[in-house]
Formats: structure tokens, sequence, C-alpha cells
């Protein structure tokens, strides 16, 4: 660590590196794979060439954590926590720049607290350096493009240029939404620092240089399968609903009634005072930080009403906070009474520690598909075993699971109506409450349909539940 760097600060910083470490290396393993990480690592599985096929025709992302995952499952199994140790190991190295853009902001010791706090302990953070897919790549990359991007707008060398070039390839080839970040920083020097405007166009026009080559991939892809949008047809059009939970998500929001209400109302404290200030004074730092976040979000809104195809999510938007947390920590040095500025910032702080805390000791936040595959072989000894899955969703981890545990002869297949089953056979038909769209509930349809329900198995998160209904058609049963 930099020895100009004060102890108190060292001691300060080292703690929270430590604590950013453990709440995103624990409980890796905790849970089963869900769709979309199977998919991860099924691609990262596959040859180079049947990797960027695979990504190619899927459309929803660039291929660089899938890279980064075919090499690191080289060195590994592919076991929940090996693969999501890639994730967890990206997350907490973003501290590193975090840290970076805190000391060149020149953050006070208690606004630094309260950033690398945020930082640390923030739920949506947390949960997708757990998760095996390419969020984390895309906070990381993002801390990197705005340390990269602060010193070049602080000194335009052709070091800081070149730097910032190659930290926007990684951002972009991390996720799509990596260009947001960079229309937000051509905002910026528009705005703020035109004096770097044609650098900076400079750069970014290399950047979309080096992305060509992905852009053209995809866009043969995309002529073969006939659409760019039907994988994220499940999205719907934003509301202002959805902006306040993904700021009450980024300020946390601990387990009670109101909690995301008090949480915004905490945060919007300090970024008051901030308001107050910028009426009176011309900074840079804020005014970037606040396009840094605004932007992303402002651009996914309206790029939805353009195509008429929304795009807004949570897990891609997480790439604003860090500049969001980097906002608050900076805000609250503009609380003028240096002891309500101590106490809004230990608030803070606590805040944000009770919440990333509980997200933590939160039981099944994902569904364990290996335990309930498990089971269904289990509860079906010296039988041929079919499964049947309501939709593909299901249908594609409780494959996987089933190829993991090793038993053979097991059929697994989409069924969206069991009734077209023959009399006397028996299988396990697996359903999702959330997509479940009958007006009778599955154990009706089932029964209704000539079928006696020998057993029932269930998998649970808070957001949904999956039951397995092991099933057997009686004899004479019409088939429709």
């Amino acid at each position: 660590m930099n020895r100009s760097i004060p102890i108190p600060e060292r001691v300060l910083v080292v703690t929270f590196l430590i604590a950013s470490c453990v709440v995103r290396f624990i409980g890796l393993a905790r849970y089963s794979f869900d769709p979309d990480e199977i998919f991860s690592v099924r691609a990262a599985q596959e040859s180079w060439a049947g990797l960027f096929g695979i990504v190619a025709r899927d459309v929803s992302h660039p291929p660089l954590f899938y890279m980064l995952l075919k090499i690191w499952l080289f060195f590994g199994p592919p076991t929940e926590g090996w693969v999501r140790l890639l994730p967890a190991l990206l997350g907490a190295a973003a501290f590193v720049p975090f840290h970076a853009i805190c000391r060149r902001l020149r953050l006070e010791p208690g606004a630094l607290a309260v950033a690398l706090a945020l930082f640390t302990a923030n739920a949506v953070l947390i949960e997708y350096a757990q998760y095996a897919r390419m969020f984390s790549l895309l906070q990381f990359a993002g801390a990197l493009s705005i340390l990269a991007f602060l010193v070049f707008v602080d000194s335009g060398s052709r070091r800081a240029f070149w730097a910032l070039t190659a930290a926007n390839i990684l951002i972009v080839h991390a996720h799509y939404w990596g260009w947001m970040a960079v229309l937000a920083q051509f905002c910026v020097v528009l705005l703020l620092r035109r004096d770097r405007l044609m650098d900076y166009a400079k750069s970014a026009a290399l950047v979309a240089l080096a992305f060509l080559p992905w852009t053209l991939a995809v866009l043969m892809a995309v002529q073969d399968k006939g659409s760019a949008t039907a994988q994220i047809g499940w999205m719907g059009a934003p509301d202002w609903h959805n902006l306040v939970w993904l700021f009450g998500d980024l300020s946390g929001a601990p387990h009670f009634r109101h909690a995301t209400a008090v949480g915004l109302t905490l945060f919007a404290v300090p970024l008051g005072f901030l308001a107050w200030r910028l009426a009176r004074e011309r900074t840079f730092a804020a005014p970037c930080l606040i396009l840094l976040v605004a932007v992303p979000v402002a651009a996914t809104i309206v790029l939805g009403l353009v195509t008429g195809q929304p795009v807004w999510g949570e897990r891609h938007l997480s790439m604003v906070a860090v500049p969001y947390f980097l906002l608050v920590g900076l805000a609250t040095m503009s609380v003028p009474w240096p002891r309500g500025r101590a106490g809004l910032q230990v608030a803070l702080m606590l805040w944000a520690t009770l919440a990333g805390a509980q997200f933590l000791l939160t039981p099944g936040r994902m569904l364990q598909w290996g335990q309930l595959v498990d089971a269904m072989i289990e509860e079906s000894p010296g039988r041929p075993l079919a499964i049947r899955a309501a939709e593909p969703w299901i249908r594609d981890p409780v494959a996987y699971f089933v190829g993991r545990n090793g038993a053979r002869g097991v059929e697994v297949s989409v069924v969206a109506d069991p009734a077209h089953a023959p009399p006397g056979d028996r299988f396990w038909y697996v359903v999702r409450d959330t997509t479940w769209t009958r007006p009778q509930s599955p154990v009706q349809v089932l029964v209704a349909a000539g079928f006696t329900i020998e057993r029932m198995l269930a998998i649970a998160t808070p957001g949904q539940r999956v039951v397995a209904y092991r099933v057997r058609r009686a004899e004479g049963a019409p088939v429709l």
C-alpha cells in the first residue's frame, strides 16, 4: 500500500478490504447453479470455436466473461464453489480501483469510510460477486474505467489516453451496458471538460474499432436467428417503481417495513446538502459522478422507449453502484456541521452494514436444483425415471443436475400439458408457481386429467416456488 497514506487510513482501508473479501467469498457453494449460471458453465466447457458460436447465437452478452471462465475451469472443476470463486475474485478486486478513486477525489476520512462501507456491504454487489455471470466483471471494469477517466481528465497525457482506451475496451467486452459508461463519460467531457472532447472522441473510436469484430459476429448470428431480442422478451417496461427499487437496493434495504423509503430518505440527506453546495460553487467531481450515475439509467429508459423493447434490469444497471457510492461519500462532506456530518456518516455506515448482514443471513436466496433432482432420483428407485418440466427454464437445470448426479436412463423433457401422457404412465411433473397461468392449481389440473399424485417435493426462494409431483396416470384415462 502507498506509504503516503496515513497509518489510520491504511488500517481503515485494510479492514474494509478484508471485510469485502470475506463477505464475497463465504457461502459460494451454498446454492445450486441456476439456469443462467449453467449456461455460463456449458459455454465455457465448449471448444473456443464452440464458445464463440454459442455466445454469439445467444446475443445477450459479449464473450469476455465466458473466455475468462473457460481459462478458470482449466485449473479447477465445474463445481459451484470453484466456478463462483472467479466472479467473487473480480468483485473483491474492484475494491482496489474503487479506493484509488476515493484517493483521487480526496475524500476526508469520514467520507472515505462511508464510501468503503457502502461498497463492502451492499447486497447488490455481494449477490453478483457470488453469481457465475458477468456482472461482477462489469463492476470491476467499471471501477477501472472511472479511475482511468478521472486520470485522463486531469492530465490528458498519452499514457492516460491509452489507459482509458484499454479500460473502456475491457468494459464493453464485459457487458453491452459498458457502452453506457462510455456514453456517460462523453456527456461529462461535453458538458464539463470540452478541452478533452477531441481526445475522448478518438479514444471512443478506438474502443468501437476494437469491438467491431464482435459486432459483426453478433449481426451474423442475429441474421440467422431472426431476432436480437427474443431472449429478453420477458423484460417489462420500467416505471417509477423500478427506479425507486434500484436506488433503494443500492442504498440498502434491511428487512423491516418501509425500509426502502427510510433508506432513500437517509441517503437523500447528504445528496440534498451536496445540491445546496453545487448551487453556490463550481466543482467537477460531484457533477461528474452525477452524470456517471444518471446517464446510464436515463439512457436505458430512453433506449427501451425508442426500440419498443424494454431493456431495464437491475443486474446490468448495477454498473452505477460504484459512482453512486462515491457520490454519497463525497456528498457527506457538504454537511456544514462537524457533529452532524459525523453522525450522518455513522448512520449511513450502520445502515449499509445492517442491510448487508441481513442479506447474507437470509436463507433460501436461490433455488436448490441439485437437491430437488437428487431427491427425485432417490424417491424413484428401481424404475425407469421420466421427468417432465412445464417449461424449458425448468428442464435445463433439471437435465444438468441429472447429468451431474450420474443417474442413467433418466428422460428429461418439456411437457406443457401433462394430459397428453398415455394411460399407465408414471413420471415427475415439475412446475413453477410464478409462470403457472391456469385458474386451477397444478394438483387440480393433474387430478382432473386422471393422475394419482404419489409424492410431492418442493424448493423455494422468497419470490418463487418450484414443485415436483410424482404422478401415475390411471389406466383408461382419456388421452387429449
